[in-house]
């Protein structure tokens, strides 16, 4: 028994021998390895890397054609939302990151692959698809407010009395809320449906939203109480230009002096 155990060292000592000798390339430990890895460098590669076209079809571009003066001038930057699909939703529509890229119109956004994206600027939002072979341009729309020295100031707004309008921002509450709801029983918990409406509403039925609004006599909307109102700029009695994306837009005229105010409302932008 002694004599087996004998043979069984020695034969692992002369394996451990032999794999100290391989790993050090002919000496031992780390200066055997740094040795036979310097051995193996080749210097001298040389890299040509050709510049992007700055126009390709990767692109989203949203520009204006002309200079932003009214109360949007203090930020002039467009947003892209991508739009990915996981189980729930997966957006962010309020910070940059992985799924909101943030620059200066007239500046590019460069996307690889099919999207499905929102587009925000100044609290106007528009949905499109971007094909990974096709750029995407969208040039802002505008509304001109003439000077009148009877008014105090013109507010511009979304028009949730158009139902196109309202669904678009259904549907970006809906994707938005969603995200960060889950499952049909933190539905019921966040939003506090009712447990019928949380299996509809996490199902993408963001439909069920409009039981929750009431729609005022002075053309607002309100959600439970609290009145939703998505302003894109003010201008004063002067006058100005308002930028916006595609959508349905009204303006509250309010008057100097008494504050009263009148609504146009169903101003299209294309």
């Amino acid at each position: 028994m002694k004599t087996s155990i004998l043979i069984l060292a020695v034969v692992m000592s002369s394996l451990l021998t032999q794999a100290q000798s391989r790993i050090g390339s002919g000496d031992q430990g780390i200066q055997g390895l740094l040795a036979a890895t310097t051995r193996q460098i080749v210097p001298g590669s040389e890299v040509v890397v050709e510049v992007p076209d700055a126009n390709s079809n990767e692109r989203i571009l949203v520009t204006a054609d002309g200079p932003i003066t009214t109360d949007q001038k203090s930020d002039t930057k467009y947003c892209v939302v991508l739009i990915k699909k996981y189980k729930y939703g997966s957006v962010n529509f309020d910070s940059q990151g992985d799924y909101r890229i943030c620059t200066e119109v007239g500046t590019a956004v460069y996307v690889k692959g099919d999207f499905k994206i929102a587009i925000q600027f100044s609290n106007s939002i528009a949905y499109f698809e971007k094909k990974n072979d096709e750029a995407l341009i969208i040039k802002l729309s505008k509304i001109q407010i003439p000077e009148n020295d009877k008014l105090s100031y013109s507010l511009v707004t979304r028009d949730f009395t158009n139902q196109e309008e309202l669904n678009k921002m259904l549907f970006t509450y809906w994707l938005d809320s969603n995200t960060s709801i889950g499952g049909e029983h933190q539905c019921e918990l966040a939003i506090n449906f009712s447990k019928e409406n949380c299996v509809k509403y996490v199902r993408g039925d963001f439909s069920i939203l409009k039981e929750y609004l009431k729609f005022l006599p002075d053309q607002n909307v309100e959600f439970r109480g609290g009145k939703i109102e998505k302003r894109i700029s003010g201008v004063g009695y002067k006058g100005g230009t308002v930028y916006a994306l595609p959508g349905v837009y009204k303006i509250t005229w309010v008057y100097k002096d008494s504050n009263a105010y009148q609504v146009t409302s169903g101003i299209v932008l294309k």
